[in-house]
């Protein structure tokens, strides 16, 4: 991320870099069918890089709801939006990067 938050590729990995040189990661991410859903620490979800099949990619805000379901907002909050480093880039730039992430995760390009 832009802000330098790190996420490991599932739960128990991000559990290991508290132990591990390197800094710890700020929640890890789960791949999912229309892109990537980002977790905190505690598993809680917190943003979503859409990557669907109309190729279109971006990322949004999202919770769980009062019943435990995950809630996906239409857009970025301004908290999550300042938290990744997005509010100092231009809307086209976030575009790509979540793009490059997407793509990276699904292994249609390397690092």
């Amino acid at each position: 991320m832009p802000t330098g938050l790190r996420f490991a590729p599932k739960a128990s990995a991000m559990v290991d870099s508290l132990f591990t040189k390197g800094g710890t990661d700020s929640g890890f991410y789960k791949v999912m069918a229309n892109g990537i859903r980002f977790h905190r620490p505690n598993g809680e979800p917190w943003f979503f890089f859409v990557g669907n099949r109309h190729d279109e990619y971006f990322p949004i805000t999202c919770s769980r709801d009062s019943d435990g379901r995950v809630f996906y907002m239409h857009g970025l909050s301004s908290v999550t939006e300042k938290a990744l480093g997005f509010d100092a880039m231009k809307s086209s730039a976030v575009t790509e990067f979540v793009r490059a992430q997407v793509n990276l995760v699904r292994g249609q390009i390397t690092p």
